[in-house]
């Protein structure tokens, strides 16, 4: 039902402000060319943890690069 979609678009939405906008969009923006179907919270999840490792990984090699630490 449309209540029940919006409730699911609000929980989304929460949970996905958590992390770096520039890598959900990435995500939601790529989805569809892989998939039918709406994806599961655990799917996107997935996604999204997999590429913040990544830039995370990225930010400690700049970091330790220009002798900041970290």
């Amino acid at each position: 039902t449309a209540g029940s979609m919006e409730t699911i678009i609000k929980v989304y939405c929460k949970q996905l402000s958590e992390y770096p906008a520039d890598i959900v969009r990435e995500v939601l923006t790529k989805w569809p060319e892989n998939s039918r179907w709406w994806p599961a919270w655990a799917e996107l999840k997935d996604e999204i943890d997999w590429r913040n490792k990544r830039e995370k990984m990225r930010e400690a090699l700049v970091h330790k690069k220009l002798g900041l630490g970290k």
